[in-house]
């Protein structure tokens, strides 16, 4: 039923000058991701973009954050009308196939095939059961069409130019004016700069994934912005651990400004912005803000896209060696192309000391138009694009819209990792010299 609805929906876009698309509305990042790939879309093919979405009607919640879904653009196309009519028939189909499951798992598929005349799949009910259909993510980041993955498809797509062309969508007058008086409210005039902060932590998912870090560990680093005249906003939900009260600091999850619209008003409108590789990086991407992502435990699809943009990933030490991993070596691993999740029990992730927190933010402060970077830092970024083509080469398991997915970033990724970073954790000679110094340091 979905692989149906999705087929139809690909003919209907493919005739008219409006796209169609159900991004994951679910999840704040993916939402925004497809929201931006979506746009990247619609002005490559120099259409409008729909974006159907669930209403939150359901026993779980289905969008997110429904402002990501009122931002104004050239190519958004927007009809409160159409919109709500295709959540509607989303809904419905959801409804059904949530009645219908059980009901066909009772009856069983003998009879339900006697019933009906002809074989029902399981498989067309279930994908209903647990999500709406993904109109128009197929063709996001590949051309209509391909049947297998290949490196040609993906240059012809010229994604550092879409990148580098790309005008971000912004809030509606009512909602930027609405915006910028709960923010004078908040003590930030409208003349002062600010950066947003993401830490992600355990509560909000409830999990104990290696990419949560420790707020505490941030805050030399609040303190070097704040010193170069800057606010910082601390974005997240309520299970965050408060920070202490610091000057020119809003720990905005704990306020009572915390709202949808002010999540997505202060990530628009902030200089540049710090996090580790979780959603909201996502809704800076669509913003395209600079960025610098700190404590990430990889460098595959969350690298930052933008030339000047910063990086430090977690250490990793390794028990069966006995020591901490250098970049080097961490470039021979598949496991920091593919995420978080597939690090080798052998391996444990580290987070990144106050110390090397202020040292990227202060790097990018002293020069935040860097675009000429070292040698080193080149040499990294070249061998993490190779050792993302070895990856994606290789695996022959991974789902093909998945590849292509993944490598709209790893060719286009601009960013790179913080030079004083690179130089002390680069080689396992460079290790052994740093961890001589801080015991030197320790000591003393």
């Amino acid at each position: 039923m979905r692989s149906f609805i999705n087929k139809a929906f690909k003919l209907i876009n493919r005739r008219i000058p409006i796209l169609m698309q159900t991004p994951r509305a679910r999840s704040f990042g993916n939402c925004a991701e497809e929201i931006f790939y979506g746009l990247l879309k619609a002005r490559r093919e120099n259409k409008q973009i729909l974006f159907l979405y669930c209403p939150n009607l359901l026993s779980k919640r289905m969008v997110a954050n429904r402002n990501l879904l009122r931002l104004d653009d050239d190519f958004l196309f927007q009809n409160k009308a159409v919109s709500f009519l295709g959540g509607w028939i989303i809904v419905s189909l959801l409804i059904i196939a949530r009645v219908s499951l059980p009901l066909w798992r009772r009856i069983g598929p003998q009879n339900a095939k006697r019933l009906l005349g002809f074989n029902f799949r399981e498989s067309a009910i279930f994908s209903f059961y647990y999500g709406s259909p993904r109109i128009g993510r197929s063709t996001l980041w590949q051309k209509e069409g391909a049947s297998c993955f290949s490196w040609e498809a993906v240059k012809e797509l010229n994604w550092a130019r879409q990148y580098q062309d790309y005008i971000p969508p912004h809030l509606n007058e009512t909602d930027l004016r609405n915006s910028e008086q709960l923010r004078t409210q908040m003590g930030i005039p409208l003349s002062d700069w600010f950066v947003c902060l993401h830490v992600r932590e355990a509560g909000y998912h409830n999990d104990r994934e290696n990419r949560n870090a420790s707020i505490g560990n941030y805050v030399e680093a609040i303190q070097a912005i704040t010193r170069a005249g800057g606010w910082v906003v601390r974005i997240g939900d309520s299970s965050m651990v408060p920070l202490d009260s610091m000057e020119h600091v809003i720990d905005y999850p704990h306020t009572r400004f915390k709202s949808e619209l002010m999540d997505i008003y202060l990530i628009s409108q902030c200089r540049f912005y710090v996090g580790t590789n979780s959603g909201p990086g996502d809704v800076a991407a669509l913003f395209k803000k600079p960025t610098i992502l700190v404590n990430a435990s990889d460098w595959g699809n969350c690298f930052p896209m933008k030339m000047g943009d910063l990086f430090i990933p977690k250490h990793v030490f390794s028990r069966t060696l006995n020591r901490y991993v250098s970049i080097e070596d961490m470039l021979e691993e598949s496991y920091m192309s593919y995420g978080s999740k597939s690090v080798p029990d052998d391996y444990v992730m580290v987070e990144n000391t106050p110390q090397e927190i202020r040292d990227v933010i202060e790097e990018y402060l002293a020069d935040p138009k860097n675009f000429n970077y070292s040698n080193l830092q080149k040499t990294f970024n070249e061998a993490r694009l190779n050792q993302f083509h070895r990856m994606l080469d290789q695996n022959d398991d991974f789902p093909i819209t998945g590849k292509y997915r993944f490598a709209s970033r790893a060719d286009a990724a601009a960013g790179t990792l913080g030079q004083k970073y690179l130089e002390k954790n680069w080689s396992y000679d460079n290790l052994q010299l740093e961890l001589a110094e801080q015991t030197e340091a320790n000591s003393n």
